[in-house]
């Protein structure tokens, strides 16, 4: 049990805990997005979005991306948008799901566009569903695309693999661990 004097010490370790839930928060979860072969004419996709944690099933949102970046490959050349381009944007149209696995569009509820003075990438499922993307000379325009046959579309997924924590969340951690420790060993000396 704390003690009444001992408000100095659940001060320290309410701070710690919240610190401790901060960096959690921060960390985000990344979604990769699915390169399909089969409708980007010989194109290469790449790329990600971290996204700030939040309940399964919920929708994708600007407000929620914590970076991201997409790269576009074709014929020994590579183009790359993203949050540190100033001409990049990112469009998310309609409903986009996130799960604990993926980001996906079901038919005729959303479509995302993301665009740079050097990429075009753009999912389109209201109305006809169209597949998109490219730079400069190359790039596909497919109409009724395969999308490796996932229906709804899936446009990203989780590596699945648990985040590894940043060094100062290790570092937060121990500190928490530290303070609940010292305030153990003093409930045990005062009793």
């Amino acid at each position: 049990m704390i003690l009444p004097g001992d408000a100095p010490m659940r001060l320290t370790i309410t701070l710690c805990l919240l610190a401790v839930a901060s960096q959690a928060e921060a960390a985000g979860v990344t979604y990769h997005l699915i390169s399909y072969a089969a409708d980007q004419d010989g194109a290469t996709l790449s790329g990600y979005f971290t996204l700030r944690p939040e309940p399964d099933d919920s929708d994708f949102s600007t407000d929620d991306v914590l970076d991201w970046s997409v790269t576009i490959s074709q014929g020994g050349a590579s183009y790359t948008t993203g949050v540190s381009d100033p001409s990049s944007l990112l469009t998310p149209v309609g409903n986009i799901r996130r799960t604990a696995a993926g980001l996906t569009i079901a038919p005729g509820q959303g479509g995302l566009l993301i665009q740079s003075d050097a990429v075009l990438l753009s999912y389109s499922r209201l109305g006809a569903d169209e597949y998109s993307g490219g730079f400069g000379p190359f790039g596909w325009d497919v109409k009724s695309p395969s999308m490796g046959g996932t229906d709804p579309w899936v446009i990203a997924r989780t590596l699945g693999a648990p985040a590894v924590p940043e060094p100062s969340t290790l570092t937060l951690g121990g500190i928490a661990a530290a303070c609940a420790g010292a305030g153990w060993s003093r409930r045990r000396s005062a009793a």
